[in-house]
């Protein structure tokens, strides 16, 4: 088992270590900056915020958003103990507690202060197409019901007669969420003789997300994108041990990007 090491944190990033990262794309890249709406647009190159994302994979730094802020909220409290006698935490802004590098998405990274990404070269040659891509989606109202592939088999009876249509309206069987639709018990709705049956009855009966194609754009770069960066110290450490053994298979994008990734120092 990998330990995970965030000590790392407290160190003041500045002055910090100049080096590159070489990144090779190994499988056409999805590299969505901002939070998409129908259709998921690609950028030709990744930005500081999927570079750090990037490197806290390589180093095993796998935490939900709740747990990062809570990571970093916990970090700020000990240096600023640590340097009680001394105010110049005050003016540091990694430690100001104000989120200035906000990535457009949920994405919290620990990185944003660690890591400086000063330039990201750009591909001269590259292929770039769109595709379907299934998205996966969690709600409570009806969108579940036409989204899910895949349900409870024993509600199958359930599902044909509320596909099958009906010459006398009243016969009709329909799944709603407004007045006037019955809440049951799943068990129940299994056969149910209810006309108008409540979503929330049969809602325990579909997976907990359901999907939704999107048009998703990919690019597939011919050459290998260099990061000039600068990083704190004990990052650069964390860069020669894992940047080419990481803890996790690296991505950019969206997890089915794979890439290659190498670190150099600059040499002074």
């Amino acid at each position: 088992m990998i330990a995970i090491d965030l000590s790392v944190l407290r160190e003041d990033p500045n002055p910090g270590v100049r080096g590159k990262l070489f990144i090779e794309a190994l499988s056409p890249l999805s590299m969505v900056e901002s939070q998409p709406g129908t259709y998921f647009v690609t950028s030709l190159k990744p930005g500081r915020h999927m570079i750090r994302g990037l490197l806290e994979n390589a180093f095993g730094w796998h935490f939900n958003d709740a747990e990062r802020k809570e990571i970093y909220s916990q970090v700020s409290k000990d240096v600023k103990k640590a340097n009680r006698k001394n105010n110049s935490y005050k003016t540091n802004p990694w430690l100001d507690g104000k989120d200035k590098d906000n990535s457009g998405s949920t994405y919290y990274s620990l990185l944003r202060h660690h890591v400086d990404v000063l330039h990201v070269s750009d591909p001269t040659e590259y292929q770039v197409y769109d595709d379907l891509w299934s998205m996966h989606l969690r709600d409570r109202g009806m969108n579940f019901y036409g989204g899910s592939r895949s349900y409870d088999y024993r509600l199958e009876e359930l599902i044909t007669k509320l596909r099958t249509k009906t010459e006398d309206k009243a016969e009709q069987y329909e799944l709603g969420d407004r007045k006037g639709f019955e809440k049951i018990d799943l068990e129940e709705a299994y056969s149910t003789q209810v006309r108008k049956i409540h979503t929330q009855s049969v809602r325990d009966g579909f997976p907990e997300y359901y999907v939704s194609p999107k048009k998703r754009g990919y690019v597939l770069p011919e050459q290998v994108y260099e990061c000039r960066i600068r990083v704190s110290h004990g990052i650069a450490n964390l860069l020669d041990r894992y940047a080419e053994h990481p803890c996790a298979p690296l991505y950019l994008g969206n997890s089915e990007g794979w890439i290659n990734l190498k670190w150099n120092r600059d040499e002074h």
